[in-house]
């Protein structure tokens, strides 16, 4: 019998092919309860229209997860260059002083404004603790200066102002909120 211009043998060889057909469902016999009411037909399109579109809500957060998938893709893709994986690697390998320079800034605060009579030595000690963050970093800069020099010596024409700033940026981030995660433990020989 013939459907559309449809034969017989071609529907029989499209569902030869298309394989065997589940048989979750089980047969009913006429006139045998499904084991459900029926829906009426307001619940029935409202199925069907919450299937087909999502809320506001749904499509802002859709929105959203898939802006800060891309947004880090993009970092991802920035950061794995050999020169910054070997930067990440030597600054997550030490301690340094400016990875605590924020909490200590806090703590400066609140002392300033629990003892006010002592605000200029608290100033003082904040100056002092980021100026030794500053040593600390260009220290941090000249030896991944020499190591970049010995292991990619192609790269040693980088201006590396960029790369400074990316260094600095590292090297005040505290060591859980780092982006992309260190791969090497601290004290671990690069």
């Amino acid at each position: 019998m013939k459907l559309f211009g449809r034969s017989d043998e071609k529907s029989a060889q499209q569902t030869s092919e298309a394989g065997p057909t589940e048989t979750t469902r089980r047969e009913r016999r006429p006139g045998e309860a499904k084991g459900r009411p029926t829906p009426t037909r307001r619940q029935a399109e409202a199925e069907r229209r919450r299937r087909l579109q999502l809320s506001p809500k749904e499509r802002k957060k859709q929105a959203r997860e898939a802006e800060r998938r891309a947004r880090m893709e993009a970092y991802e893709a920035r950061d794995r260059t050999p020169e910054k994986e070997l930067l990440r690697d030597v600054v997550d390998s030490r301690w340094s002083l400016a990875e605590f320079v924020l909490p200590i800034l806090l703590l400066n605060l609140a002392a300033s404004i629990m003892w006010p009579n002592h605000t200029n030595p608290i100033a003082y000690v904040m100056y002092g603790y980021i100026l030794l963050s500053i040593i600390d970093g260009v220290l941090c800069w000249r030896r991944y200066r020499t190591l970049l020099r010995e292991r990619m010596p192609r790269l040693t024409d980088i201006s590396g102002l960029g790369l400074r700033f990316y260094l600095f940026n590292r090297v005040i981030s505290l060591r859980p909120m780092r982006n992309p995660k260190p791969r090497v433990r601290r004290g671990e020989k690069i």
